[in-house]
């Protein structure tokens, strides 16, 4: 019995080693090798409860608080979905929250309204973190919170600039200071004109050529929904950029309105291409610093440096974590057929299967120890993929 073990018993081993590796180093990726502090969190708000993800920077406290960014994902995803801005902005220095949007992952909606909770998900979030102070003020209370989201998020952090805005008429008080829309335009905000209500911020939009669903306000579905759209001649677009219809712009240029700054960033990638692009990490990491340099200046505060945040790189590592966390999946996978060979040595199914008699042919009992085999293989994936 133990030269049946010796096999299917080496590699269990070798497949819980490799999880364990690969887990580990995923986790030393996403805590940046434990200079950031990753919790997660929950929190009681006007609309229900929100969960996410708080990544601190060690060193980060009341006494020295950091700008912040909060992000959120898309229709039908979670906070993991986020983890490019959440684990880059992260480790340059920024206080990040990932947080499920209502009705998503851990999150609550207690308003019984149908597809309403992204309008106030993301403003939610800002008034929880505004009153945490570890986060960066100027002195006449602005915060210095950028919001930023993915498809339905990008259009929960428009709106949440707007409800700001809006808040700002009675109480003097912007709590955010930059934003990043990632595959959303404003053709599904529900505010009427909602770019004028952006402001003095430093406002970003990541409009990819091949985005399936925005960014033709002009000519929409008319050549099907993957074509080529170049947001930056769009009417929508240059109203974004401050500028009149017809007037020729350019991606990735910074233009002054308002008060503020405003660039559109046009990667080649489709919709879901921007929650695992370089490229759009890349302009993540470029706008953020840029955004809160200015807002930085306009207050006359300090520089990010003296915030503890790192500037002038843009080299990205969250996509190892993906890589370490496949490779403990595909590990644990395969750690069913060693378990199975290990399983069906037991004496229990020996019994379960039956003695064999003297005249019983092979195929039929081939047939009853396969039966019980594929009951063994069934019962083994179903748990694997339950835990």
């Amino acid at each position: 019995m133990l030269k049946k073990l010796t096999k299917p018993l080496n590699l269990l081993i070798v497949c819980l080693a490799v999880i364990l590796v690969a887990s580990l180093s995923a986790s030393l990726v996403q805590n940046s090798f434990f200079s950031v502090k990753v919790d997660a969190i929950s929190f009681e708000t006007a609309n229900g409860e929100l969960a996410g993800l708080l990544y601190t920077p060690r060193g980060v406290d009341a006494d020295n608080p950091a700008p912040t960014v909060i992000t959120t994902h898309g229709y039908l995803n979670n906070k993991e979905m986020q983890e490019i801005a959440a684990i880059e902005l992260s480790k340059r220095g920024y206080v990040v929250l990932a947080f499920d949007m209502y009705d998503h992952g851990d999150s609550q909606w207690d308003t019984p309204a149908q597809f309403s909770f992204y309008v106030q998900a993301v403003y939610d979030a800002v008034q929880y973190m505004y009153d945490q102070d570890y986060v960066l003020k100027d002195a006449d209370g602005n915060g210095m919170i950028g919001v930023s989201g993915h498809s339905m998020g990008g259009f929960s952090a428009t709106s949440a600039v707007i409800l700001d805005e809006m808040d700002f008429a009675t109480s003097g008080i912007r709590k955010i200071a930059t934003m990043l829309s990632v595959g959303s335009d404003f053709r599904y905000i529900p505010f009427p004109d909602p770019i004028s209500y952006i402001g003095p911020r430093s406002a970003g939009m990541v409009a990819a050529h091949y985005d399936q669903f925005f960014f033709d306000n002009v000519t929409p579905g008319s050549e099907g929904s993957v074509r080529y759209k170049d947001f930056v001649s769009d009417p929508v677009g240059l109203a974004f950029l401050g500028l009149p219809a017809g007037t020729e712009a350019f991606p990735d240029t910074y233009f002054s309105v308002a008060g503020g700054q405003r660039v559109i960033f046009t990667p080649d990638e489709t919709h879901p291409q921007n929650t695992w692009s370089l490229e759009t990490g890349e302009d993540t990491i470029k706008f953020f610093e840029k955004a809160f340099t200015f807002q930085l200046m306009k207050a006359d505060m300090d520089d990010l440096e003296d915030y503890g945040v790192t500037t002038g790189t843009t080299g990205q590592t969250w996509w190892l974590k993906e890589a370490f966390t496949l490779i403990a999946l595909l590990a644990l996978i395969t750690m069913i057929f060693p378990l199975f060979g290990l399983i069906t040595t037991l004496p229990v199914f020996n019994k379960a299967i039956g003695e064999a008699n003297s005249n019983e042919s092979f195929a039929t009992r081939a047939k009853e120890k396969n039966i019980v085999k594929s009951v063994v293989v069934i019962g083994a994936t179903i748990l694997s993929a339950y835990y």
